[in-house]
């Protein structure tokens, strides 16, 4: 029947990145997407360094350990992540696309939902219960699930694919070495 069911969303958030911006790395049990608006970033997926670009996004998988820097200058950087079971979610292990105009507007459409459902931006990694705006539409929930949904049909569809190899970065390794 359907070919992602995202059970839950855990962040939602748009980063702007100093040009010395540098996180140290994680890995926990759900997808991450990082949608790179602008500037350009180093990131690490698991031993591996890639240089994303604006317009481009990384997917992590569930335990993948990652991390992210900003690359010489001012970055832009989306960070979207969530829970899903789905066997088609193996579609974006160890993928890196080229997003669309359209698939960038269903990113703004998620953040905009975001800031009208939430008092702030979710993150369930550091707070117990996610905290709803009292004044959120009902339906805003299953509208920002449905939306998310929609965007890894349309970026399974159409996006294009990065050649990682093309990517990889020796000095995104040397970087990720001094952490």
């Amino acid at each position: 029947c359907c070919e992602f069911d995202v059970s839950h969303v855990v962040t939602l958030h748009d980063f702007n990145y100093t040009p010395d911006f540098l996180f140290t790395g994680e890995s926990h049990d759900f997808w991450e997407l990082a949608f790179i608006r602008s500037g350009s970033v180093g990131v690490m997926a698991g031993s591996n360094g890639y240089v994303l670009k604006s317009g481009e996004a990384i997917f992590h998988s569930p335990n993948e350990y990652h991390n992210i820097w900003a690359n010489r200058d001012a970055a832009e950087v989306v960070i979207i992540s969530f829970m899903s079971d789905s066997p088609s979610m193996r579609f974006f292990e160890k993928r890196m696309l080229a997003l669309s105009g359209d698939e960038i507007s269903i990113i703004d459409k998620l953040l905009a939902l975001g800031e009208e459902t939430f008092s702030e931006p979710p993150n369930i990694l550091y707070q117990k219960k996610l905290n709803i705006r009292p004044d959120a539409k009902r339906g805003n929930l299953q509208l920002l699930k449905l939306c998310l949904e929609e965007l890894l049909i349309r970026m399974m569809q159409s996006s294009e694919i990065i050649d990682r190899q093309e990517r990889k970065s020796g000095e995104a390794g040397s970087k990720n070495d001094r952490l």
